[in-house]
């Protein structure tokens, strides 16, 4: 078994300087940090991994394929 806590997962990707910090990566799953600042837009392109975005904290709109979805604490969202 592995186990994170959020605030050393959050210290190690404001170290890194990087929007993302990936803390696990196995053959069929990764899963990783993503903060984005208030106001701020998602530079990611589209990719060919599915996601699983679980909100902490804020909100925002999420758009995919033309699709906008509002978003806001607590959402969950596949990808």
């Amino acid at each position: 078994m592995d186990a994170w806590e959020l605030d050393e997962l959050e210290a190690a990707r404001s170290e890194s300087g990087r929007l993302y910090h990936e803390f696990i990566s196995v053959p069929d799953l990764s899963g990783g940090l993503y903060v984005l600042e208030a106001g701020a837009t998602d530079p990611q392109s589209p990719h060919t991994e599915d996601e699983l975005y679980v909100v902490m904290s804020g909100r925002a709109n999420v758009t995919v394929s033309g699709e906008v979805r509002p978003i806001r604490t607590g959402s969950v969202v596949f990808v």
